[in-house]
């Protein structure tokens, strides 16, 4: 059943503000279509929808696809599939034009879909109806669809709307950035040439499903970071201490919404080969060995909420977390590479060797761990001097840690290719910035490859479950370089048990273009 979910009356203008901000909640799998009589602006909002989604900023060319039926623009992290079904003269060139291709793999937004059979169209769609107001210059926007799809999805829309609007930046231009592996969303806002960030951190639902549960029990227990109250600590404890993270400009506690200092989007990767600057990689280097000299114990019951001014307690990364984390290769990996899960002794084997291995650095140095000390969080400062250079902007699951945590995570980087020469090469540098007798510059080297292993076996089993479970494909690709990674930590004596483990069960993590197939078809 369908309902009247909203009714907007704005200028074209403001329509065109409409679509942008409406494309913050729209994901893969998502129809839209578009109705109204020619004139209307359908094509308008779509443009402005779809150019929202582009992180580049930068205006893209959208067309009526009035003629071609369809056209296609890619996206990180979604594709769009825009079709006009206006000159539309037989449904049976639905397949030959990708629709039920599209339905399951894009977002898509429909033009006209009244020419279509009402069979065809999927009943969880929301339509909105664009027509005449009482001025040329007004539109009335109808939302319509299925309440329980569509309407806490709006809800949301209408207070991130209602929070920029008290925040100065209500008439904002918006556009969807890359995210990371979690649910949080991030918009740019530009304003009359100023820039913010929008995070869009989803709250827990009064009513969580099974798999809600699940997540939010998984969150629990390795200290993931709810709501905006982490990040606001943390971020007040590195600004406190010279490092380099962005002003906080607006909060919304209630509703988990954060504007925060646009730092940009210059990184420490050559955006046109993909390669590491390694002269960026050492100041990263220099930032990790500056953060190990301090002790962070003494500073975690004074990072204040800016607003509620409570203390945050920085939770130490224990045995139980990692192990946790390491664990994801057995609920996940098993079954899409070899059709079947692991036999009950095989994971406990697997538990035990990690339990072992844990054990060899639980007694050593803590240090502050952002724990995403990588690439896509690391943007460069040029008008900066030293570590400030380096713009951190995801700290929100921060942590104490060993000091070989974060480091492993910026040397052995998923998404990046560091060749081995260069990772070795940095690691001794950052050795070199500490006072290591030769015994703690061993027992360093060796939780630094425990620490890599743990981090790149949660990686397998986190990047299959993104694609299995929440249909982010693209992270599979990611798995050949991660493979590789382990296989570099296993060359440290340490580990040769847990190689053993992965050479019985899981041979193929040493196989790339196993990985590469993304398993089980």
């Amino acid at each position: 059943m369908t309902f009247c979910l909203r009714n907007f009356i704005l200028t074209q203008e403001g329509g065109i503000d409409l679509a942008r901000g409406f494309a913050s909640i729209l994901r893969s799998g998502d129809v839209v279509s578009l109705s109204g009589e020619l004139g209307a602006g359908k094509t308008t909002f779509a443009r402005a929808l779809i150019n929202s989604l582009s992180p580049s900023g930068e205006m893209i060319e959208v067309t009526s696809p009035t003629f071609p039926i369809v056209q296609f623009y890619e996206f990180p992290g979604i594709k769009v599939a825009h079709f006009d079904f206006y000159r539309i003269n037989d449904p049976s060139e639905l397949e030959e034009l990708g629709w039920y291709e599209a339905l399951l793999s894009c977002l898509v937004l429909i033009e006209w879909p009244s020419r279509l059979v009402s069979h065809l169209l999927p009943e969880s769609r929301l339509d909105i109806c664009i027509s005449s107001g009482k001025t040329s210059d007004e539109r009335s926007f109808i939302f319509t669809g299925e309440r329980d799809e569509w309407e806490q999805r709006l809800e949301r829309f209408e207070e991130i709307n209602l929070f920029l609007d008290k925040s100065g930046w209500g008439r904002a231009s918006c556009v969807h950035l890359q995210g990371d592996a979690s649910t949080r969303n991030f918009f740019r806002l530009e304003n009359q040439g100023h820039r913010a960030v929008l995070m869009d951190v989803p709250g827990a639902s009064e009513m969580p499903s099974p798999q809600e549960l699940a997540v939010q029990d998984y969150a629990a227990r390795v200290h993931l970071g709810t709501g905006v109250r982490s990040f606001i600590a943390v971020n007040q404890l590195l600004r406190r201490e010279g490092f380099f993270a962005p002003e906080i400009l607006s909060v919304d506690h209630d509703n988990f919404l954060l504007l925060v200092e646009d730092l940009g989007s210059e990184g420490i990767v050559d955006s046109a080969t993909g390669e590491p600057i390694v002269g960026r990689y050492r100041t990263c280097v220099e930032l990790l060995a500056e953060m190990a000299t301090r002790d962070w114990r003494l500073h975690t019951g004074s990072a204040h909420d800016v607003e509620e001014g409570d203390d945050y307690q920085l939770p130490v990364f224990n045995r139980s977390a990692l192990l946790t984390e390491a664990e994801l290769t057995l609920s996940w990996f098993p079954l899409t590479f070899s059709g079947a899960p692991l036999t009950a002794s095989a994971c406990a084997a697997f538990s035990e060797v990690w339990e072992s291995l844990l054990s060899l650095f639980q007694e050593g140095p803590l240090t502050l761990a952002l724990r995403d000390f990588h690439s896509p969080n690391l943007l460069w400062q040029e008008g900066c001097e030293g570590v400030k250079r380096v713009g951190l902007i995801d700290f929100q699951d921060a942590v104490l840690s060993h000091p070989a945590y974060d480091l492993v995570s910026l040397l052995q980087d998923a998404r990046v290719d560091i060749p081995a020469s260069v990772e070795e090469n940095l690691l001794f540098y950052y050795l070199s910035l500490g006072s290591f007798t030769a015994p703690q510059r061993k027992d360093f080297l060796t939780a630094y490859a425990c620490l890599g292993a743990q981090r790149n076996c949660k990686l397998l089993g986190l990047f299959v479950r993104l694609s299995e479970r929440d249909g982010r494909k693209a992270y599979l690709r990611h798995l050949p370089r991660v493979g590789a990674y382990l296989g570099r930590n296993f060359a440290c004596e340490a580990l040769f048990p847990l190689r053993s483990w992965f050479e019985t069960h899981l041979p193929m993590v040493f196989d790339p273009v196993s990985l590469a197939s993304g398993g089980r078809k």
